[in-house]
């Protein structure tokens, strides 16, 4: 049972207070009418806010059954006096830290202070729009600082509004600050590309996130890779994330100032997920190569090799990062020391051409194994076919950092 306090005479304050634990965990989609009240209650009511809309409040809870140390909560209004059970606005708004200081606007826009949230440092101020079911978004840079800021409340018609800050500058603990929005965007266009063949990469989503992770435009390339996407002109440090389906994320920093009104050329790239090797993974195998064979008895690169060792070599040129060691082997027949011989001269051949594409020296290595690391059955003394030797004089480019 729920125990309902009336605190003021009108609809400006109400707080619940209650000791069972019978607060759901949701993310409650309301119908904002004249029938809704969102609030914050607890046993400490510590903010309380109104909206010119009526029956719109917002209280500060610490009770049984929230998801972390104070929640948003919403209840319906029937008529005065009466009033439906608190439903927790669930964990698109509410974390396991501290959501305070709430408002709402006339549009239905929730601002609240959170040290949940992705943010700047301290507590944050973030909005939502519960009524057209938005996301919470960081405000950012002015209005976020690495203090704390909080307690924001704001004026649509008037687009200015007022907040609290401990930020550095201030004449004491905590100082109140006019704010006022203009309506200043930065237009950037450009395109999401493949890492390796350079191919526009259409129908990726791109998303601007500031430098707290919270998302600040989106947009989607079209058929030919290109996106145009619109940030707010205050953020000055951001980056361009791009996810598609079959790559990996990719991401552009950017830094641009308040009067760069266009930004041109912003590439993205995005690597194959396929494609991505981690320490210890043959290249052959990464980038589905025909084998890299030898003729028997021969260091000398054959011409059915020169296409797949220039595939290496774009993927380590569009790479600068990768070292790679290569490993070249032989198969059993000759003497023992003798193929450890010519495995290491196919292995110095195999370097050679590769920095003669252009590798620096330092990202390359070579190692001959001989008949170490055979494949197959075909040791010495067993009878093999041609085909099945073969397989074993062999290249492999393994990753070594």
């Amino acid at each position: 049972m729920v125990n309902k306090t009336k605190l003021a005479d009108n609809f400006e304050h109400y707080a619940y207070m209650g000791n069972e634990s019978t607060y759901e965990e949701s993310d409650f989609a309301p119908s904002f009418n004249n029938k809704f009240l969102v609030f914050y209650t607890g046993r400490d009511l510590e903010t309380t806010s109104r909206s010119s809309t009526p029956y719109l409040n917002l209280y500060k809870t610490t009770m049984p059954g929230t998801l972390g140390a104070s929640d948003i909560f919403m209840v319906e209004v029937y008529n005065v006096g009466s009033y439906g059970i608190p439903q927790n606005l669930g964990s698109k708004i509410n974390t396991e830290s501290k959501e305070t200081f709430p408002f709402i606007s006339d549009s239905d826009v929730v601002y609240f202070a959170s040290d949940g949230h992705p943010g700047l440092g301290g507590l944050d101020i973030f909005s939502i729009d519960l009524k057209n079911q938005g996301k919470v978004k960081n405000l950012g840079n002015p209005i976020n600082s690495p203090n704390d800021d909080f307690s924001l409340i704001f004026d649509d018609e008037t687009s200015s509004g007022f907040f609290a800050s401990n930020r550095t500058g201030g004449i004491g603990g905590d100082d109140i600050y006019a704010l006022k929005t203009i309506d200043c965007k930065v237009s950037i266009s450009g395109n999401a590309v493949d890492k390796d063949s350079e191919k526009p990469l259409p129908f990726a989503t791109i998303n601007a996130k500031n430098i707290s992770g919270g998302n600040i435009g989106e947009a989607q390339t079209d058929a030919q890779g290109n996106y145009t996407i619109e940030i707010p002109c205050q953020e000055s440090q951001y980056s361009i994330v791009a996810n598609l389906e079959g790559y990996e994320e990719g991401s552009l920093f950017m830094i641009t100032t308040p009067d760069e009104k266009k930004v041109k050329n912003a590439r993205v790239i995005l690597e194959e997920s396929s494609k991505v090797a981690v320490i210890g993974a043959d290249l052959v195998k990464v980038l589905k190569l025909a084998p890299i064979y030898f003729d028997l008895n021969s260091s000398y690169l054959r011409n059915d090799v020169f296409e797949n060792l220039d595939k290496v070599v774009a993927y380590m040129k569009k790479r600068p990062e990768v070292k790679v060691e290569i490993g070249a082997h032989t198969d059993s027949r000759e003497e023992d020391d003798y193929n450890l011989w010519l495995s290491d001269r196919r292995a110095k051949r195999t370097v050679a051409y590769i920095i003669s594409e252009g590798i620096d020296s330092s990202r390359i290595t070579g190692k001959g194994y001989g008949e170490t690391e055979l494949i197959n059955k075909c040791v010495n003394g067993v009878i093999c076919s041609d085909r099945d030797h073969q397989l074993n004089r062999r290249s492999e480019f393994i990753l070594i950092e």
